[in-house]
């Protein structure tokens, strides 16, 4: 028997315990005026745009398993916008208060997914950063692993 690990499952206890963030929800509360929106999987004839933001994207992205294995790895890929055109200015210094924002969103959704099960804990967490010259959206991405010991999964 092949040791196997459905990343779907992975995506629903991600999913529900970001929709359920009393943190995050605050958070976009207070900056955005609104919630945010999880969006598992794309449509590429649609996708979410500036006015979809505050938004959070997942899919899977990647696994590893099978016989020679000693344990199973999935790797899921988030991806959350958000879009501001407010600025702080300070003499020299402006600076687009998205920069900050994007950050901080990033440190709730690593700290919340953490939270799931902390028998096994992201193992590897790869994170970037895009702030798109045309239209003020922003955009942060993650990709982060979890290893399982086969024969717990």
């Amino acid at each position: 028997m092949i040791p196997t690990i459905n990343a779907y499952q992975v995506i629903e206890k991600w999913r529900d315990k970001l929709a359920s963030s009393e943190k995050l929800d605050a958070f976009c509360l207070e900056k955005y005026g609104k919630s945010f929106t999880i969006y598992v999987g794309a449509d590429v004839k649609s996708l979410p745009n500036e006015n979809n933001c505050p938004f959070i994207l997942m899919i899977s992205s990647q696994k590893s398993e099978g016989v020679m294995h000693e344990d199973l790895q999935v790797t899921i890929t988030l991806v959350w916008s958000i879009s501001g055109r407010e600025k702080s200015i300070n003499g020299k210094i402006i600076e687009m208060n998205n920069v900050s924002e994007l950050t901080k969103i990033g440190e709730i959704i690593a700290l919340e997914v953490a939270e799931i099960n902390p028998s096994y804990p992201i193992s590897n967490l790869d994170v970037g950063y895009e702030y798109l010259e045309f239209g003020l959206q922003a955009r942060g991405r993650m990709d982060a692993t979890i290893r399982i010991p086969v024969g717990l999964s």
